[in-house]
């Protein structure tokens, strides 16, 4: 039994050491620590290998992880896990671009498309099309970098060598007359352009020294312009680049590069450069000598005829009769050739509202005006208010009056607009028909606080008229007092006479009286009416009544 027991501690011993698995070499650790039953990395692989025990080798152009990354491929799939190397695509890198492809500035990019194989960022220099497999020297000769023109028909060149300068797309030679620099054996210039960023060989000048300096500068000219910097080779021309020649007045017809000329003119001609002739107009002397002053022209000797005048002999005016003036102011000596000009000159145009365009020539007077215009040149227009828009010559006051509304001498003022009817004095504004309801005064500017109602008579007094027209009144007032006193007495008489009249008739006519002179219309016992606004009807019924002192004392003291 004892036996027994020891062969199965030997062999579970020995099965134990079977399983006691040696770590990879492509462990992390330099140890190679691992897990001795699993065989598993206890702390990741190596760079370029992947799986738990390390074993499965990565594609060869996947891209190490960098410091902070752990892994370089997926072990099942064999993908990479932070891209490829330089020059290669591909979910495991297998994949090589060509080899003019542009590289990318971002670590890790693709630099080609990994199905088709373009150049994701273009071609190197001096390289191009999809696949950067042709040269830009095979097209251009001096082009080191290019693209494709966008119909695939050339190529356009982005940078040309040295000595040469690009053009439309092309590569062209500097201009043989741009300065070849110190150790060179081309001329230089600036490669976007063709600019001579050097200078010009002597005698050129321009952009690109593709000009000539003139033949007749006397030294070299300037770099942008080709002006002569050392002045003309020859007295007779003159200008920037030498090539104008002195004007035909200068003596000697010599100048300096001005144009100036330097012994002054030749006769008969003026001016700083005299470029100008004396007038044909100026009056040639007896002798030889110049007609006019070389510097502003003027005629040295006077004009030829009359029908010139001025130092500078200029024509008479056209409005000048026959022509002729007077020499030193121009004023026509003979009059005006028409009635519709006036002035010295007989050059100023008649008002066009003088009638028949006419005027006079001293000062421009009208004889007559065209209707509705005034003034000494019938330069104003008669005011719009005016009745048949006529107005005086001189002033411009309306003649026939104003219109409805208006007044003053103009008719430019408009009435108060409370006087009735609008209607007002043309000289002072007044109305003329009274105030509308509520307004008093000349201009009815005033309102009427104070209304009084008479029965009898009824006056509206404006303040300005007050004495006279209340003194009417009073008399007025006055006649009919009297014929009130001669119907009264008439109605005493009467009395005496009718003793007889029974008292109840007595008091209806009193109540009927006294009705009458409190309000208005009423019926006595006869059937008549009586009004108190009629007073010739109340007289009436007074003198046909009867009535006692009292009752015709009371009435009248109603009334």
């Amino acid at each position: 039994m004892i036996e027994l027991v020891g062969f199965v501690v030997l062999l579970l011993g020995t099965v134990s050491r079977a399983k006691n698995i040696t770590c990879s070499s492509e462990c992390s650790d330099e140890m190679g620590t691992c897990n001795h039953t699993t065989g598993e990395c206890l702390h990741g692989c190596k760079d370029g290998f992947a799986g738990p025990d390390c074993s499965f080798e990565c594609p060869a152009n996947c891209m190490f992880p960098s410091e902070n990354e752990t892994g370089t491929c997926n072990h099942t799939a064999g993908e990479c896990l932070h891209g490829c190397k330089d020059g290669f695509v591909g979910t495991n890198c297998s994949v090589e671009c060509p080899q003019n492809c542009a590289p990318s500035d971002d670590r890790g990019n693709e630099i080609c498309n990994s199905t088709s194989e373009d150049c994701v960022y273009g071609c190197k220099d001096g390289f191009y099309g999809r696949n950067c497999t042709n040269k830009c020297s095979d097209q251009d000769n001096y082009c080191m970098r290019c693209t494709v023109k966008d119909d695939n028909s050339g190529i356009v060149c982005n940078e040309c060598k040295r000595n040469f300068y690009r053009d439309n797309g092309k590569c062209l030679a500097c201009n043989y007359y741009c300065t070849v620099k110190p150790n060179q054996l081309l001329p230089t210039c600036r490669e976007r352009d063709g600019y001579c960023n050097f200078g010009c060989r002597p005698g050129r000048y321009g952009f690109k020294c593709g000009l000539r300096c003139s033949s007749t500068c006397k030294d070299i000219c300037q770099r942008e312009t080709g002006s002569c910097i050392g002045g003309c080779d020859y007295p007779g021309n003159c200008g920037p680049t030498c090539e104008i020649r002195c004007q035909d007045g200068c003596k000697l017809q010599q100048c300096n590069q001005s144009c100036d000329c330097v012994n002054g003119c030749n006769p008969n001609y003026w001016g700083n450069k005299c470029p100008n002739l004396c007038r044909e107009n100026c009056k040639v002397p007896a002798d030889d000598s110049a007609k006019c002053d070389s510097i502003d022209g003027t005629c040295l000797h006077g004009c030829k005829d009359t029908k010139h005048w001025g130092n500078k002999c200029i024509s008479c005016s056209d409005g000048c009769l026959n022509g002729i003036c007077e020499q030193k102011s121009g004023n026509c000596t003979e009059g005006c050739k028409k009635k519709t000009v006036y002035g010295g000159q007989c050059n100023v145009p008649c008002n066009d509202n003088c009638l028949n365009g006419t005027c006079e020539r001293a000062d421009g007077y009208c004889n007559d005006c065209v209707e509705g215009n005034y003034g000494i040149q019938c330069e104003n227009a008669c005011h719009v208010n005016c009745i048949n828009s006529t107005c005086d010559r001189l002033n411009g006051s309306c003649v026939y009056g104003c219109k409805t509304g208006t007044y003053g001498e103009k008719c430019n003022k408009d009435c108060s607009d409370k006087c009735f009817d609008m209607k007002c004095e043309t000289v002072n504004g007044n109305c003329t028909e009274g105030c509308v309801s509520g307004y008093q005064g000349f201009h009815c500017l005033t309102e009427d606080e104070q209304k009084k109602e008479n029965t009898a008579v009824k006056c509206t007094v404006e303040t300005d008229k007050t004495g006279l027209i209340v003194g009417i009144c009073f008399g007025i007032l006055s006649a009919v007092l009297t014929v009130y006193s001669t119907f009264i007495t008439i109605a005493l008489k009467r009395k005496t006479l009718n003793t007889g009249t029974q008292s109840k008739e007595e008091s209806n006519k009193q109540a009927t009286y006294i009705n009458v002179a409190e309000g208005g219309t009423s019926r006595n016992d006869s059937g008549s009416t009586g009004n108190k606004d009629n007073p010739i009807e109340l007289y009436t019924d007074l003198a046909r009544s009867s009535v006692d002192d009292k009752t015709t004392y009371d009435v009248i003291q109603r009334i």
